[in-house]
């Protein structure tokens, strides 16, 4: 495939899938939720998916085979160690700070997503929720992994820090947002549902 009709494939794909969305959301579910919003949402988990899960390298059987064996098999697709992790996050941050600040942007959506979904749970549930989807897209790298036979991700426990980072930046941001009353209902009037618009 040709790598230039990549982004117009993704945006394609999100034009079509915000579509969808809006219409079930709209018609099937009864939920007003502007198409804006609904946009702005799936655009978002097609980012997390492109930057996080993309580039997929597909290789001959014999290089795949190869790799395989120089780096141990599996053996180096899990890093535990707490003590390396930090220390991996401090060299980062030093020797090329961007792609933390990156990361960390990439999960402050999902923060104030998680928080505003999940008002009514505590605190420590919305992190837990938030907790379970970052291992979940851990476990899914992981799964590539083997599927393709290729080492190009792993089971961080850095990664999982430092998406927990961003993912309580988010948080905090949209409970600042309600403790603000004007500006949280003009948020919540105008920008994610559409029901006062219709009434007038």
């Amino acid at each position: 495939m040709d790598t230039d009709l990549i982004p117009s494939i993704f945006v394609s794909i999100t034009i079509f899938m915000s579509i969808i969305t809006y219409i079930t959301m709209r018609y099937y579910l009864k939920k007003n939720y502007s198409f804006i919003f609904i946009t702005m949402i799936v655009c978002y988990v097609m980012l997390v998916i492109k930057y996080l899960f993309f580039p997929i390298p597909i290789f001959t059987e014999e290089i795949n085979a190869h790799f395989w064996e120089t780096y141990g098999g599996d053996s180096h697709f899990f890093h535990f160690n707490l003590t390396d992790s930090f220390n991996y996050i401090y060299c980062t941050l030093i020797d090329n700070p961007i792609l933390i600040v990156k990361y960390i942007i990439i999960m402050i959506p999902l923060g104030i997503l998680i928080h505003y979904a999940f008002s009514k749970q505590s605190l420590f549930k919305q992190i837990l929720i938030g907790l379970g989807i970052m291992l979940s897209i851990e476990t899914i790298q992981i799964i590539i992994n083997y599927i393709i036979h290729y080492r190009q991700f792993v089971f961080d426990l850095s990664d999982i820090i430092i998406y927990m980072f961003g993912f309580i930046i988010g948080v905090c941001i949209w409970a600042v947002i309600k403790k603000i009353p004007y500006v949280y209902q003009w948020i919540h009037d105008n920008f994610i549902f559409i029901e006062k618009r219709q009434e007038q």
